[in-house]
């Protein structure tokens, strides 16, 4: 079976599946708020998806942006959030909206589709480039224990009365490669991610004009083990 471009059938679904998340990064947001007393008034979320997460963050007065790849979820996102900028844009190149921002985010592992360090390392420094002289950056990606204890496993989904079946192929590299494959009634996504530990991504964050402020493991919230998705918060330097 041809396989088609990521995102291009999933899109449809996504928000069936995998919604959860955003409501999780939301909360994350509104307690960084919280404790650094400041609103974060203007919000660029790189790969934003199907603007779920945005949409969390609309609270009518922000000044709201996102790009991503795939048409099919700029689609979706310009009408569920209609207020934002939303445009076509890849996480490798120049982001297409201008700023400043005083929060750029990255979230639901999209990080991890940059398979080599020039690519990850460019992310970070073009979004120093679109962040305020305060900005901060908040962004996930997984790990190898994300991908590696789920090596061989299928799970059948139904949503929307749609049965789609997803399995994940692990090769530990280098360099260490997750092949996530999507089969639909209507074709099939295979989506290519690699892992990145901590001790590769931090340094590439500071070296891009960014200072660590925290990172934390996403917990499992099945039984309250480490999960393998990392969040890393960063502030301009």
């Amino acid at each position: 079976m041809r396989g088609q471009e990521p995102y291009s059938i999933l899109a449809a679904f996504y928000d069936g599946g995998w919604s959860d998340y955003s409501e999780y990064a939301a909360e994350l947001i509104g307690r960084l708020e919280e404790e650094s007393r400041r609103h974060f008034d203007s919000v660029c979320d790189a790969a934003c998806g199907t603007g779920l997460f945005l949409q969390h963050l609309d609270d009518g007065d922000r000044h709201l942006a996102g790009y991503d790849r795939s048409p099919q979820m700029v689609d979706l996102a310009r009408a569920r959030v209609p207020r934002a900028e939303i445009l076509e844009g890849d996480l490798r190149d120049e982001p297409p909206c201008g700023g400043p921002f005083e929060l750029v985010t990255c979230l639901y592992d999209s990080l991890n589709y940059l398979t080599k360090p020039e690519e990850l390392r460019r992310f970070f420094e073009h979004s120093r480039g679109i962040a305020a002289a305060d900005g901060v950056l908040v962004v996930d990606l997984n790990d190898a224990l994300m991908y590696r204890d789920r090596d061989g496993t299928v799970h059948h989904r139904l949503i929307d009365g749609v049965g789609i079946r997803e399995r994940l192929e692990w090769d530990p590299g280098p360099p260490p490669i997750a092949t996530t494959t999507f089969d639909f009634p209507g074709g099939r996504e295979a989506h290519v991610q690699r892992a990145w530990d901590a001790d590769e991504v931090e340094p590439m964050i500071e070296a891009a004009g960014w200072r660590m402020l925290d990172s934390m493991d996403v917990v499992d919230d099945d039984d309250d083990s480490r999960s393998g998705k990392i969040v890393y918060i960063a502030v301009a330097d």
